[in-house]
């Protein structure tokens, strides 16, 4: 009664991702033995009251929403046929359309845009009411053919809007090359900890989204000539903010592509999402002017030759390659260099020395070609850096691949065709492998940067060349400096 009293034009029940309600419908939470428990009718029977309640009070022209699972997606909790019943239940109960989620918990990047559409179009071959489908849709062509198809009525965009809250405007203006694509990550959206200025729902790849009242681009009172080395993210997302702010900018990039360690992330199962924020960033720099020279390695007397007012520093990092006997062997191979498709390892038994993101992830797309993987580490988990639920959906990839995980091992040699390592004060050899692949992290690519300080009155540094750690923070730093120079 209260959100009619203030003009909304209807209200959602939310029933789904394991919350109060959701906890009643689930054969898999509700043990009650009264009205409310036991067969899928009772354990439905709260919503439903609830449903005819909001039709008494506010009038049957008053819309009700029903947001529910289509599947929890867990062992012994509600799976498709209960949804399709429950759903029934509360069409009867005059409910005006049913809102399809899925699981007891957000999905994260490693599983498939659209994965749940198909369990929105059963529940609505099932209805008369229409039908709202969502997850993981962040792509126009396919929330149209959703739509085009049948399979639902409407689509609604969840972590989609909070990555670009001008999604729908961008797609009517057909400004498509401007779209930022929700990766799936859960990184500050879900896992708001992560957000640099204390808890707060933000974006990964758009900084500004939360923070829109106080992350305004203005136009710069002193219009500077402005250098940027490295078109990793971090570099183009600063380049195109400088841009807009009127300063004359020109990115230098040494190699023929633009994304940085970025476009290597993308490469992996499940992560192709990742390359559309660099196509997106290159198109911002477009529409702003800024200057793109590829292929141009930047040095002292490049800068020399070209001078700027401003130079940002944001030339990424370079693996980490420990001195260990045998390190140097043919049979040694980068995990970068696998990512970039340099060495191409197939039907092969592989071992990947390195148990963090890369390692990990380079380990799955090894598995995807028919290798034979095992991972050592001297860590006592897996990728323990990755946000709690995509760690999870790797580690059940890794598992489906079956790869073998050693840890609390420390490498002391690499042998021709496997490693020397020590495990529990004890040595132990491990033979039988035709490659190995290094994984062992990342350090500042900075020297460019530390030249450039002492001699240059106006150099920053950002991303990985100033301090290695992630995408996220990479973005949120180039932006906060763009904004303030």
């Amino acid at each position: 009664m209260r959100a009619q009293k203030v003009n909304c034009d209807g209200v959602e029940i939310h029933a789904a991702h394991g919350y109060l309600l959701a906890e009643f419908l689930s054969k898999g939470v509700n043990k009650r033995s009264d009205e409310y428990g036991g067969n899928i009718t009772n354990r439905g029977r709260i919503v439903a009251e609830i449903i005819q309640g909001i039709k008494k009070e506010c009038g049957q022209d008053f819309p009700v929403i029903v947001r529910t699972s289509g599947d929890e997606a867990q062992y012994g909790y509600n799976n498709l046929e209960d949804a399709k019943a429950q759903a029934l239940l509360f069409q009867e109960s005059g409910a005006d359309a049913l809102h399809i989620s899925y699981g007891v918990a957000v999905q994260s990047n490693y599983i498939a845009t659209g994965f749940n559409i198909p369990n929105a179009k059963a529940v609505k071959e099932c209805l008369d009411i229409p039908v709202i489908v969502v997850g993981r849709i962040n792509d126009p062509m396919l929330a149209n053919s959703v739509v085009a198809s049948g399979s639902a009525d409407f689509v609604a965009l969840g972590r989609q809007s909070i990555c670009d809250s001008e999604f729908v405007n961008k797609v009517k203006e057909n400004r498509i090359n401007e779209l930022l694509t929700c990766t799936g990550c859960m990184q500050r959206c879900f896992y708001t900890s992560s957000f640099e200025e204390g808890e707060g729902t933000s974006c990964m790849i758009n900084p500004f989204s939360g923070k829109e009242s106080t992350w305004v681009i203005e136009t710069a009172e002193d219009k500077k000539k402005i250098l940027v080395v490295g078109a990793g993210v971090g570099g183009l997302q600063a380049s195109w903010i400088l841009a807009k702010r009127g300063h004359e900018v020109t990115l230098a990039e040494k190699s023929n592509f633009l994304g940085g360690q970025y476009r290597l992330a993308s490469i992996p199962p499940m992560k192709q999402d990742l390359v559309k924020t660099v196509s997106t960033y290159a198109a911002f720099c477009e529409k702003y002017g800024v200057k793109i020279l590829s292929n141009t390695f930047v040095d002292e007397q490049f800068i020399a030759e070209n001078p700027a007012d401003v130079i940002v520093v944001s030339t990424g990092s370079v693996p980490i390659v420990p001195r260990i006997e045998g390190i140097e062997n043919e049979n040694v191979y980068l995990a970068n260099d696998v990512l970039a498709s340099s060495v191409l390892l197939q039907n092969k038994k592989v071992l990947v020395l390195g148990a963090g993101l890369v390692g990990a992830e380079t380990a799955e797309l090894l598995g995807e070609y028919g290798n034979d993987v095992t991972i050592m580490d001297m860590l006592d988990t897996v990728a323990p850096l990755a946000m709690k639920r995509p760690r999870m959906d790797l580690l059940a990839r890794l598992e489906k691949h079956q790869t073998n995980i050693i840890l609390e091992s420390k490498v002391i040699k690499i042998n021709e065709d496997g490693v020397e390592y020590e495990k529990n004060n004890q040595q132990n050899t491990l033979n039988g492998y035709d490659a190995i692949v290094l994984a062992f992290g990342s350090k500042p690519n900075n020297q460019l940067f530390e030249l450039m300080k002492q001699k240059h009155p106006s150099v920053y540094s950002i991303g990985d060349s100033d301090c290695v750690a992630d995408a996220k923070k990479a973005i949120y730093d180039a932006t906060k400096l763009a904004l303030e120079i």
